[in-house]
């Protein structure tokens, strides 16, 4: 006995979850959806009908109406208790479970494993057809071993299966009595429950007028008859195959469900994850969550229009970054400066074609990732490496390393005895307190136009330009550090209560170039003398304290007040090095 196919009448949504619906069961939930079943597409012999006991006066669980939908299938009866044999014989079931209870369960006892037929690997199609040949020829291609076939001969009638038997796939012709296959479709996709079916579209009629019809209608794929067997298994494999992964996610809104289902049906073919909206509204609370890598949205929305939706979306940082298609029937070109004003990466005029909506959509998130690969590799490397990268890639094929010799000015800053720190407390305390160090440095070497060339350990190398203005920003970068490292001293909550900072600042001529292997792995850097002078500095600096070079203190008239430090021994240094401490910032008045 070869059993596809098991029904569950239950309004317990504690049922529902335990049964476990993704195994292939009917859930009906409601009295209404009970008598709206065709008893003539139910096949008794392929049917396990399962009740639960305790919803029955709730679905008005008649035993004259089951008889008379489901005939003779085999009935379980189900209840968070105990039943007795009335109820049960009441029923005319041939055995109870109590919750919890599994479907393998149930088909233990009518000595059936699921491979014999409730097999999570077959797929169900629905096939609808008017003519009872071409039913046979369709049945004798697809494998029952992959594939249950359920079979309706005209629109109306697969429209109450697909209903029924929730596919995973159908395939309709277009001639058909009752209602066509065009109309199938449409109310197919237009269903909340079966839109992301996908639909073949299997029809003699081969010119280009009603493919194009049926592609309006819904349809994901369409095959001329005479049916092709090999070329049918490849389309619907096409259609069933899960993606490797899921890739970016794209808000679909338009005012039309039928236009919507068939932009997300296509979409989520190709990978994507889709969230849909209906209005300008909600595109924007949908937007406030986050996530929303790419938006396709008609001008024509209620309520607040597509277009005006956009403009708010772009005034805010945190949506206004992803690229956005606009779907409209308006191409002037005073409407196409308008859409390029409000922030439109590109529009299609409708009625469009699929694959036109899919290579857009493909460009955009191409140049979406690109953006944001280049944001994230800014937080790995310096805005100067970064740049170099780009222009050796358009002017150095070759691979050849690039190397020039710059003024620079170098600032390092290390935590005075981390070694220590680190062996006397739990490594998560040591993690936050070394974000909150970096962030309090990074932060303020970025806010003065300083780029961050590495971290080494717990040691921050910074670099500016060479002239006076980038020596004081230097400067003044390092004296806001130590400020606020004093005031986040005196905070409770913050981690860096009981740390100390050295600062060391030199400036000169620096090599820049191109560090490694030149095949395969380079640093963009900065090397030289004065780079091991302003690390040297930093060392010998006293805790809290700006230790800098004469190189550096002559730029101190009317921007920053040293004092010297005297004369010290730099290691790698013959001669003694003259050094400074920085003092404060002599704030100028502006004019």
């Amino acid at each position: 006995m070869n059993i596809p196919q098991v029904h569950i009448l239950s309004s317990n949504p504690k049922a529902k979850i335990l049964l476990g619906q993704e195994k292939g069961a009917l859930f009906i939930s409601s009295s209404e959806e009970l008598r709206s079943l065709q008893p003539e597409l139910l096949d008794a012999s392929s049917t396990i009908l399962l009740i639960d006991a305790d919803s029955a006066a709730a679905l008005g669980l008649e035993t004259e109406v089951i008889d008379r939908i489901y005939g003779n299938c085999p009935r379980v009866l189900f209840s968070t208790t105990d039943l007795s044999d009335d109820i049960i014989q009441e029923f005319k079931a041939e055995r109870s479970f109590r919750l919890p209870f599994t479907i393998e369960d149930v088909l233990s006892f009518f000595d059936l494993q699921p491979e014999d037929g409730f097999c999570e690997e077959q797929q169900r199609i629905l096939f609808v057809d008017d003519s009872s040949m071409i039913h046979r020829v369709v049945e004798s291609i697809l494998s029952p071993d992959c594939y249950i076939l359920e079979h309706a001969y005209n629109g109306s009638e697969g429209l109450d299966a697909a209903r029924i038997f929730r596919p995973d796939l159908i395939i309709t012709d277009i001639e058909m009595p009752v209602m066509d296959g065009y109309e199938f479709c449409r109310l197919i996709k237009e269903d909340s429950r079966l839109r992301d079916t996908p639909v073949i579209i299997q029809s003699s009629l081969e010119d280009g007028l009603h493919i194009d019809r049926g592609f309006d209608a819904g349809a994901d794929d369409y095959i001329s008859k005479p049916v092709n067997g090999p070329d049918l298994i490849s389309r619907i494999e096409s259609l069933l195959k899960e993606p490797d992964e899921t890739r970016e996610t794209v808000l679909v809104a338009d005012n039309s469900s039928l236009v919507r289902n068939m932009v997300i049906s296509g979409l989520k073919n190709q990978g994507f994850n889709c969230i849909e909206g209906s209005s300008g509204t909600e595109i924007l609370e949908i937007a406030e969550k986050g996530g929303i890598d790419l938006y396709i949205i008609s001008h024509v929305l209620p309520g607040l229009s597509g277009l005006e939706a956009v403009r708010k979306l772009r005034k805010k940082p945190e949506t206004g970054k992803s690229p956005v298609i606009l779907l409209s029937s308006r191409d002037s070109q005073m409407d196409i400066r308008k859409y390029r004003s409000a922030g439109i990466s590109e529009f299609l005029l409708k009625p469009f074609s699929m694959d036109r909506l899919l290579a857009q959509t493909e460009k955009l998130l191409a140049e979406y990732r690109f953006k944001k690969e280049k944001e994230v590799m800014s937080r790995y490397l310096s805005a100067e490496a970064v740049s170099h990268a780009e222009e050796t890639a358009l002017s150095d094929p070759s691979g050849e390393t690039a190397v020039r010799k710059e003024a620079r000015t170098i600032l390092f800053i290390d935590i005075v005895g981390f070694t220590t720190l680190c062996e006397e407390s739990e490594p998560e305390k040591v993690i936050n307190l070394l974000n909150e160090y970096f962030d309090l440095c990074v932060s303020r070497i970025m806010e003065n136009n300083g780029t961050i060339d590495k971290f080494i350990g717990d040691a921050v190398m910074a670099v500016f330009g060479g002239h006076e203005a980038a020596v004081v920003a230097a400067v003044k970068s390092s004296v806001e550090i130590i400020d606020t490292l004093k005031e986040m001293k005196m905070l409770k909550n913050s981690s860096l209560q009981n740390i100390d900072l050295r600062i060391g600042i030199n400036t000169g001529k620096v090599v820049i170039g191109d560090l490694g292997s030149r095949h395969f792995r380079r640093d963009y850097t900065i090397i030289g003398d004065e780079v091991n002078v302003a690390q040297r500095l930093e060392s010998r600096a006293p805790e809290n304290s700006i230790l800098v070079s004469s190189s550096v203190a002559s730029f101190a008239p009317g921007n920053f007040e040293v004092e010297s430090f005297g004369t010290i021994s730099l290691k790698g240094k013959k001669e003694k090095t003259e050094t400074w401490l920085i003092k404060g910032l002599i704030h100028q008045e502006s004019h």
